[in-house]
């Protein structure tokens, strides 16, 4: 199998009428192997972790952290449709408010398209909010860069954490496209975690929130 660079599978994405757009997952599919992003345009080459039950599990896992995230913010309006002109045209719409809260915004600027969890627009500034299902200790933190690296005597760099790097450059791309989209615009970025440093004050909190199965008709790729 030939390997490909990010820029050839970028372009073979969208330059070639593969897709429409590059999404966030297949940024994500990039940084980690540009090859993937390449050779994933291709129904004969879908990665088997479509089927992966494990995956899935830890995905449900996830959803029930983005609900109990929006109920943070009350006042939020959900973007429900999974059109993608529909739901930037929604965003469109609530962004000419001066002051709104958006759960699932969705922006698009030059072949790139994104979903934020939670969007919070305060006159000419837009903080993102991107909820991770990770945790992380909030009164032992200090940063996402590699301390011992950051506070070398000769030659400190600034090498983020492994871990990190995925959640970092998926709020990258997001704050890139807004950014474009609404050049105008102040926008802040953010990571909502869960703190190992609290206890939550209701017990079995997680079993709260249930999962309802739906079946969306999605259209396929031409």
């Amino acid at each position: 199998m030939q390997k490909y660079s990010y820029e050839d599978s970028i372009w073979h994405w969208t330059g070639a009428g593969l897709a429409k757009y590059l999404t966030k997952s297949k940024f994500k599919t990039g940084c980690e192997c540009p090859t993937k992003l390449y050779y994933g345009a291709h129904k004969e080459y879908l990665s088997n972790k479509l089927d992966d039950a494990f995956l899935k599990a830890l995905a449900k896992g996830g959803f029930q952290v983005g609900a109990l995230a929006q109920v943070y913010h009350p006042e939020g309006i959900l973007i429900e449709s999974i059109d993608h002109a529909k739901s930037v045209a929604m965003t469109s719409e609530l962004m000419t408010k001066k002051d709104v809260t958006i759960f699932e915004a969705a922006f698009m600027h030059d072949g790139l398209f994104i979903r934020v969890d939670i969007l919070k627009k305060n006159g000419n500034k837009i903080d993102l909010i991107e909820v991770k299902a990770a945790s992380l200790n909030f009164e032992e933190h200090e940063t996402f860069y590699d301390k011992r690296k950051l506070k070398a005597k000769k030659n400190p760099k600034k090498i983020v954490v492994k871990k990190w790097k995925p959640y970092l450059l998926d709020i990258a791309f997001q704050a890139h496209v807004v950014g474009k989209a609404y050049p105008k615009l102040e926008v802040h970025s953010n990571l909502m975690l869960a703190n190992t440093a609290t206890t939550a004050s209701v017990e079995g909190l997680n079993q709260m929130f249930l999962l309802a199965k739906m079946v969306l008709a999605v259209p396929k790729l031409k």
